[in-house]
């Protein structure tokens, strides 16, 4: 209704949904039931409309008992919209009530598109029958582009197929056939191909049609698309009525093979140049066999299904450049053409390429002329299919943001083939076409030194291996950044410093990069892509709570993170947990692997700390870090308690508001668990002790003995006491002095160093006396007895234990007591002649 003038009137629009308007102003046409009625009278402007007919429209030939009640309900409602302030039951001027029905009659002051449509056809029908075709097929035009859809459409499928309404549709395409003819018969066919188009998608089964949409192609040197479309309409009628083409259609398929009858208009389209926009290949590529091989394989292997092969990975690992590699590889399979597409699914820009702006860049590289592209994405993307068909073409759509912006893209046959890369897994892709996903990870260290020498020199990188390791370990391996940094060491090449006969040395760049913040060493002025802002376009994508999740990851100490801990270190449930992490994951930010977990790379770690520095304040820093110190210490708590129901090192403080400790159901989960955050835990007590939280680095390594010990990692167990003392000491915290003290005597008497055993556990004694704090030294003075009748001193041995023994009994504790008897029975066997050192002391001593 864009073309209708508004003069302040009523005007009505069928051709689609249903639509009213009062000057400029909308009308609420009410409940669908009401709008079905307003419908039909409008259809039949000027005639009696018979409220049977009403009903059997607005109830499909099931009206409810009060049907007649409910339809003059309806229409008085609708005299009061076109009407304001009609009285009740007075008849309108547009709408009355007569005997058995309703009129509804338009005089000057309303308008309807039909009514225009019809006038403007009959117009163009007088005028082609006069041989005025060009301006019939002006008129044609200006008529059909009234059309915005079926009559009724939005109102059910009922009511859309209704006869009534069919009728309209019916007249639309009798009119686009007429304009056909017309267009073909004055040169312009090229001008209703997308209405002819539009049409034969909405009526497949119509021969007509059709046949005019052939000729109409054919005229536009579209000879080899129209041949394919007979036998696509041929098969359809086959397999959806089991009929052959009638007269009509193979008259028009008759005359395209004869060029018979057809005015042929000249176009650029008949000048058949198979497109080949692959962008160049790298001289510098190096590594990925397998994945490459796997890939080429597919690609050339006989199958029925279309091939395609998706790459994903992080930012900057290479995707694009492998893929544009293998297009070349597999170049010669593909005569007639290669198509290539950047998605900018996670470009600065933001928004991705539109699949219909992207197809309409393919339909004009296969030489369909502007003209004659269709307006919507699915029509465009039958069109390509279509045109595709039977021809054996390769697509690289690079940069894809999802499998939902790939899938207009796709050819339908086999004989294509196409490549894809995205940051995200494209599982969607794989379920619903076969495609072949290949995750690429950074290259090897061989790789990513041939890579490097290839741009800078064999010569001069082979010089200098130590700086030229330093380098790419500097630069994670990413091969982004490994050609960044080459690209500036090879600028230095011919300006020599002085004293040198070559370019910057190697050992002065990896210099040069140490005493810089990581990633400024990767970006450079004449760089339209750096490294910082290849992983800034995929942190623009994240939703602000993965954001903030992202910036505070780096935050762990640990080379992996599971969910549960990722949720402590965040403040958030494991559900909005696992959210987070897996949109992280499906933007190339971080990378997860089912044994190991969410993992970070060096550089996408050290942007995310730029990140942090510049959005997260040092409090919600440093409570972050606490959490996450509060996850492992009551997760390893449980896990101790789980193993040793009787002990508990120190009682478990309350954990702060947001710590969600992992919970953790019997021993091999224990022990999986403790396997896997093992260096994480590591860590965690250096940096407790760095920081200075004295307590929980203490309580967190006593813990970790225990579940060290279970794993035969003694070693790490006694370093990590040595860093909890130290840190003591430094705090002046003296529960912490003795627990190290003690924890390390334990260790070291079970690495066989006996005599340091001794000296810890005599000191932890000595720091605990003047405090008073009963239950440490006991346990200091239970394990210095065990330790006494190992080394053959029996009586110092039954003095340090009934020490402990009577120190247990007096406070009540009875696991502990329990214990302290046992182990004097043990050394009153052992003076009695049967000395003997059983499992259990290792497993009571600590």
């Amino acid at each position: 209704m864009a073309e209708l003038v508004d003069r302040g009137r009523l005007r009505f629009a069928v051709f689609g949904p249903l639509r009213a308007w009062r000057d400029a102003s909308e009308l609420d046409l009410g409940p669908r039931q009401q709008r079905l009625a307003l419908t039909l009278l409008l259809l039949r402007t000027g005639a009696l409309v018979e409220v049977g007919e009403l009903k059997q429209v607005i109830w499909d030939h099931k009206p409810p008992p009060t049907a007649d009640n409910m339809v003059h309900r309806y229409m008085g409602s609708l005299r009061r919209l076109l009407e304001p302030g009609l009285t009740a039951r007075a008849n309108g001027r547009f709408l009355a009530r007569e005997t058995g029905g309703y009129r509804l009659a338009l005089d000057g002051t309303a308008e309807l598109d039909l009514l225009v449509f019809r006038a403007r056809i009959k117009t163009a029908r007088q005028l082609a029958e006069a041989d005025r075709n060009s301006e019939a097929l002006n008129l044609y035009l200006a008529g059909l582009s009234l059309w915005q859809g079926r009559c009724a459409a939005g109102m059910g499928a009922a009511a859309e197929d209704h006869p009534v309404f069919v009728a309209i549709d019916r007249e639309c395409v009798e009119a686009t056939r007429e304009a056909a003819r017309v267009a073909l018969r004055c040169g312009r066919g090229a001008q209703l191909l997308p209405m002819l188009r539009e049409a034969a998608l909405r009526h497949p089964l119509d021969e007509a049609l059709q046949a005019e949409l052939l000729l109409a192609l054919t005229a536009d040197g579209k000879q080899a698309e129209s041949i394919r479309l007979f036998g696509e309409v041929r098969r359809r009628l086959a397999e959806d009525l089991g009929v052959d083409p009638g007269p009509e259609l193979r008259a028009a398929y008759e005359s395209i093979l004869l060029q018979d009858g057809v005015a042929m208009a000249p176009s650029a389209s008949q000048v058949r140049v198979p497109p080949a926009q692959l962008p160049s290949d790298l001289r510098f590529f190096t590594g990925r066999g397998r994945v490459l091989r796997e890939a080429v394989s597919l690609i050339r292997s006989e199958q029925p299904a279309l091939p395609i092969v998706a790459f994903d990975g992080m930012p900057g690992v290479g995707k694009s450049t492998l893929a544009v590699h293998l297009a070349h590889q597999v170049v010669g399979d593909f005569p007639d053409g290669q198509l290539y597409a950047d998605l900018h699914g996670f470009d600065e820009r933001g928004c991705g390429a539109e699949p219909a702006e992207v197809l309409e860049g393919f339909l004009g590289a296969l030489g369909v002329s502007p003209g004659a592209i269709p307006p919507s994405l699915d029509a465009r993307a039958t069109l390509f299919r279509s045109i595709v068909a039977g021809r054996r073409i390769l697509l690289l759509l690079d940069n894809a943001r999802d499998a939902e912006q790939v899938r207009p893209l796709l050819p339908g046959t086999a004989g294509n083939a196409v490549v894809v890369t995205s940051r995200r897994r494209l599982t969607g892709l794989a379920a619903t076409h076969g495609a072949h996903l290949a995750r690429l990870d950074v290259p090897p260290m061989e790789d990513a030194r041939t890579a490097f020498m290839k741009r800078v020199g064999r010569q001069r990188a082979s010089a200098e291996p130590a700086a030229l390791d330093e380098i790419i370990e500097y630069c994670g391996r990413l091969p982004a950044a490994l050609a960044v940094v080459a690209a500036r060491a090879a600028a230095h090449v011919g300006r020599p410093l002085p004293g040198a006969h070559v370019g910057q040395p190697l050992s002065d760049l990896a210099a040069e990069l140490r005493g810089t913040r990581r990633l400024d060493a990767m970006g450079d002025t004449h760089l339209d892509r750096d490294v910082r802002s290849v992983f800034s376009w995929s942190y623009r994508h994240l939703s602000e709570e993965a954001a903030r999740a992202f910036r505070l990851l780096p935050l762990h100490p640990g080379p992996s993170i599971t969910i549960d801990a990722a949720a402590s270190l965040v403040g958030v449930p494991l559900s909005a947990a696992r959210s987070h992490l897996t949109e992280l994951a499906q933007t190339g930010l971080v990378d997860w692997d089912l044994l190991t977990g969410y993992r970070l790379h060096d550089l996408t770690r050290a942007y995310a700390l730029e990140l942090s520095a510049d959005h997260e304040s040092s409090v919600d820093q440093d409570t972050a870090r606490q959490r996450l110190l509060q996850h492992y210490l009551h997760t390893a708590h449980g896990a101790v308690r789980l193993l040793r129901p009787c002990y508990e090192p120190f009682p478990a403080p309350q954990p702060m508001a947001g710590v969600t400790p992992q919970r953790l159901p019997d021993e091999t989960a224990v022990l999986l668990w403790s396997a896997h955050e093992r260096h994480a835990l590591r860590a965690a007590v250096s940096d407790a002790a760095e920081r200075g939280e004295s307590t929980t680095a203490w309580q967190l390594a006593l813990l970790m003995k225990d579940l060290f010990l279970r794993q035969g990692w003694g070693r790490e167990a006694a370093s990590l006491f040595d860093t909890v003392l130290d840190s003591a000491r430094r705090a002046g915290d003296v529960i912490g002095m003795a627990q190290s003290h003690r924890g390390l005597g334990f260790l070291c008497h079970l690495l066989g160093d006996e005599k340091t055993a001794a000296q810890h556990l005599r000191l932890a004694v000595e720091v605990l006396a003047p405090y008073g704090e009963s239950q440490g030294c006991s346990l200091a003075t239970l394990s210095r007895g065990y330790i006494a009748c190992l080394e053959g001193d029996h009586d110092g041995a039954l003095k340090a234990l009934c020490e402990a023994l009577a120190s247990f009994r007096a406070v009540g504790e009875r696991p502990l007591e329990a214990i302290a008897l046992a182990s004097i029975a043990e050394v009153r066997l052992a003076v009695g002649g049967q000395p003997g050192r059983t499992a259990r002391d290792v497993q009571r001593a600590g």
